[in-house]
């Protein structure tokens, strides 16, 4: 059982939550440029391909993956089952960008110019996913955020006119921290994770629209507290589909499943969202959507509590 905490201990629990944010966003910042650099070190001295770098390319070389808990998004969903007086909430804030996009061009007398060289960006991430509740006269308590911030290198190459294969590696750190406080939960503790992220994903254009299956890991390096497994197995599929004749509608849908372990028992974490999108097909636009979660939380402050619910809510995209 938790004990009562003071408001020292309040500041000191939020000074080590603030002083692991800042060390974090500083080493990833820090790896980044590193990375970045080398690349460019590279690029300048190719002599026999030569590597176009385009600084702020348009769009995602790597579309989040629609059902994923971890994908940055700008939009909420209040959930309606199981069924409760004052039902929870879910906001989500934040964006992803390619910050600079490496093309190939077959300029090498060994190249073949029916060979599809992959195109390759690196980009950044920030975004939070806030649990919050209904209370009476209009009041909406926020219970807990999580922090998410990290770095990223995508590519994609086209196999032929239908399939192409995409990945995705991402660096991040993400932590977790009460705000006005949950009913239940009378003591705070400081959650940070540090972890890399790798998917392998195939796409298929069909008649009715695309079809992406995914599959990869999320291995962490830093926990604390440390209570988790060594890998998270994912995978998943996610799929855009056309309407006829209507330009600005299209239909989304998506199922991501990971295998986590915790305080060693492993279970099963599953979400799904399926919805109306308003707008360009695979750009901008509004997200009407039913979303589905059974699993831990994805929550950092209650970690080790299942969750299983079924929400509506949007998405502006």
């Amino acid at each position: 059982m938790f004990m009562p905490f003071s408001q020292t201990s309040q500041t000191t629990l939020a000074v080590k939550a603030l002083y692991h944010t800042l060390r974090g966003l500083c080493l990833w910042i820090f790896l980044f440029s590193l990375f970045v650099l080398n690349l460019h070190s590279q690029e300048t001295h190719s002599q026999e391909t030569q590597e176009l770098p385009r600084w702020i390319p348009q769009g995602l070389l790597f579309q989040p993956l629609r059902a994923n808990v971890l994908e940055p998004r700008v939009g909420g969903l209040v959930s309606i089952a199981p069924s409760t007086e004052r039902p929870a909430l879910r906001l989500d804030i934040g964006s992803s960008i390619d910050l600079v996009s490496f093309c190939s061009s077959n300029t090498s007398s060994l190249s073949s110019p029916d060979v599809f060289l992959p195109e390759v960006r690196l980009g950044a991430e920030f975004f939070t996913f806030t649990r919050l509740r209904s209370e009476v006269n209009f009041r909406f308590p926020v219970e807990t955020t999580d922090f998410y911030f990290g770095i990223n290198a995508s590519a994609k190459a086209p196999i032929h006119d239908k399939l192409a294969v995409s990945a995705r590696f991402r660096i991040a750190h993400i932590s977790a921290h009460l705000v006005d406080g949950f009913p239940q939960f009378q003591q705070s503790f400081v959650y940070s994770r540090e972890f890399v992220d790798a998917v392998l994903a195939a796409s298929w254009a069909m008649p009715f629209g695309t079809v992406r299956a995914y599959g990869g890991a999320t291995v962490p390096f830093h926990s604390i507290p440390d209570n988790f497994g060594t890998a998270i197995p994912q995978f998943g599929a996610d799929a855009t589909i056309l309407l006829p004749g209507i330009d600005f509608i299209s239909i989304c849908a998506g199922y991501d499943l990971k295998i986590s372990t915790i305080l060693g028992a492993t279970s099963l974490v599953q979400s799904a969202q399926a919805g109306i999108k308003f707008g360009e097909k695979f750009g901008h636009g509004v997200l009407l959507s039913a979303y589905w979660y059974n699993g831990k939380s994805l929550h950092g402050m209650f970690y080790n509590q299942h969750d299983n619910y079924v929400g509506i809510g949007f998405q502006v995209e």
